[in-house]
């Protein structure tokens, strides 16, 4: 099992959101279509939803951070129930897939909430007040909060103020999504234009947050400069509870290595949640012929990889300057740095094609090779003895 989480970064997926930096100072509803926020349909300024607290081992820090939301929005109610829940809260040992937590959020066409799916992956260990951050944060979204650089849940793993419960501006946006109207006039509106419902919305919390570039570069396995070749849908992630999650394969093909087994002129394959066009904020689609740089670890299959946190990708600019994904307290100090001087400080350089590396599988493969060399020519002698023996 790798260590257990430091801090957590969270992934938020909607429709069409492939954009590129952001910087978010303050908590903000997550928009649907305009102004109008993601929300559950609410009576009279109250909103309740009934939750099934499922098979969780322990049950505690989920319950915790149910129960801090409430305390502090009363307007709000999450009501446990045994079965046919209107949202669900899972956990399960998911694997090494990148991702400690998920939140899956289904609207429908007026922008409600109709289904929320929260669940921990319970392979990086998380436990006591991180695992209660994890929920806070998820079951935040699953009611329409977007991240805040407040000392709130909203924040952790994307700001150092970040804790693991919510804050009072948490509350002033909860109450304007519920008591504000917002979530009441606009879904009228449009419902009568009839609008197709927007895709689900996927919150993933990762399983490694850097405090500095420098950890997220010791922490991946592979460091390449790579150009976006081509996509495709990738196996569905099936969680022991039974929720499907999808996911998109990306090919990119290697401009230049500087650490791991990839060399230039080799392809990599990025492992993504989501598909159809919907994207992480942090972890957007790849843009055929953008170069990137990318800190990467392989998922527990072995054949794909997935960034190591979003602080791990940049795209790479004509003038040789990154851009980060998302701004955040780490990427924040790397974007608009030179992709040579971001190296330099790494103590990186280019692995060039065809140099063998004298250590690790590198040192393995020149010893497979040499092995067979031995054994051809201990063959060639042993054959050559015995046909002179026969003569």
């Amino acid at each position: 099992m790798k260590s257990v989480l430091k801090m957590i970064a969270v992934v938020t997926m909607a429709a069409g959101l492939t954009v590129g930096p952001v910087a978010v100072a303050e908590a903000h509803p997550w928009r649907c279509q305009g102004n109008t926020p993601y929300h559950w349909a609410s009576s009279g300024g109250e909103v309740a939803v009934a939750t099934e607290f499922q098979n969780l081992q322990p049950k505690k820090p989920a319950k915790k951070a149910a129960k801090d939301l409430m305390a502090k929005a009363p307007f709000i109610k999450i009501n446990t129930v045994a079965s046919g829940g209107q949202m669900t809260i899972v956990d399960g040992n998911e694997g090494d897939k990148g991702w400690a937590g998920l939140a899956v959020v289904k609207p429908n066409a007026a922008c409600e909430i109709v289904h929320a799916d929260v669940i921990l992956n319970t392979f990086y260990g998380t436990q006591g007040s991180l695992a209660q951050g994890i929920y806070c944060q998820e079951i935040g979204h699953s009611f329409g909060l977007d991240h805040s650089d407040d000392g709130s849940c909203m924040g952790l793993g994307y700001f150092r103020s970040g804790t693991s419960v919510i804050s009072g501006h948490n509350v002033d946006d909860l109450k304007g999504i519920y008591q504000g109207g917002s979530a009441q006039a606009p879904s009228n509106k449009l419902l009568a234009q009839k609008r197709k419902a927007p895709p689900m919305l996927i919150s993933a919390v990762w399983g490694f947050s850097p405090d500095s570039i420098g950890e997220a570069e010791n922490e991946a396995e592979t460091v390449v400069v790579a150009q976006a070749a081509s996509s495709a849908p990738g196996t569905p992630i099936t969680t022991e509870d039974g929720i499907v999650i999808p996911t998109t394969n990306t090919t990119l093909e290697v401009d230049t290595a500087y650490k791991g087994d990839a060399l230039p002129g080799e392809e990599v394959v990025v492992q993504q949640i989501g598909g159809d066009g919907v994207f992480a904020t942090e972890d957007p689609a790849y843009r055929p012929g953008q170069e990137y740089l990318l800190m990467l670890d392989p998922n527990d299959e072995g054949n794909v990889n997935h960034i190591v946190s979003p602080d791990a990708r940049y795209s790479l600019r004509a003038d040789g300057t990154l851009t980060a994904t998302m701004e955040t307290s780490v990427s924040a100090s790397v974007s608009g740095q030179s992709l040579s001087a971001l190296t330099g400080s790494l103590g990186l350089q280019p692995i060039r094609a065809g140099k063998a590396e004298f250590g690790g599988e590198g040192l393995t493969r020149i010893l497979i090779i040499v092995g067979i060399a031995i054994a051809a020519l201990v063959a060639l002698a042993l054959i050559a003895r015995f046909a002179l023996g026969r003569r």
